[in-house]
């Protein structure tokens, strides 16, 4: 599941690509263009830095820029960085595996084989899709609906 954290990131990450390469965002900008709760979105903000997609600079003029083109940044390391490791169950995570409490023999078990297929369907979908990818696609839902209003 992707949790609230992980959508915040992703909209933070987006707005920062709206101002453009090289140019900094503000959590202040960030949490009001966005209507994110600044506090919270300080700690996924280092979350995002600790991980090595963004750099923060202080004072006039400062804020959070990305330390990658956008087309390098995957859903997947941003989803990774603030929630941790996607895995629909522990015995078939590829970073964080731990074997299944209630389960008597991961080599006999029915639903591993249908976990581990999720676990790959998820990992391929947001692994492959970029920001820059959403950020195209996001654009183009937004041009469209304000064009249904200027009809």
């Amino acid at each position: 599941m992707i949790i609230r954290r992980s959508k915040y990131a992703i909209r933070a990450l987006l707005a920062v690509v709206r101002q453009g390469p090289g140019q900094s965002l503000s959590v202040e900008a960030i949490a009001r263009t966005e209507q994110l709760p600044r506090k919270y979105l300080e700690a996924i903000m280092l979350d995002l830095k600790v991980a090595g997609l963004v750099q923060s600079a202080r004072g006039k003029g400062g804020g959070y820029t990305l330390l990658k083109s956008p087309s390098r940044i995957t859903m997947g390391q941003i989803i990774r960085a603030v929630q941790g490791p996607m895995s629909p169950a522990r015995c078939v995570s590829a970073t964080a595996y731990s074997s299944c409490e209630d389960c008597p023999s991961e080599e006999l078990c029915c639903v591993r084989p249908l976990m581990r297929d999720l676990r790959e369907a998820l990992s391929r979908v947001i692994d492959l899709k970029t920001l820059a990818a959403l950020a195209a696609e996001t654009e183009s839902l937004t041009a469209s609906r304000s064009a249904e209003f200027h009809i």
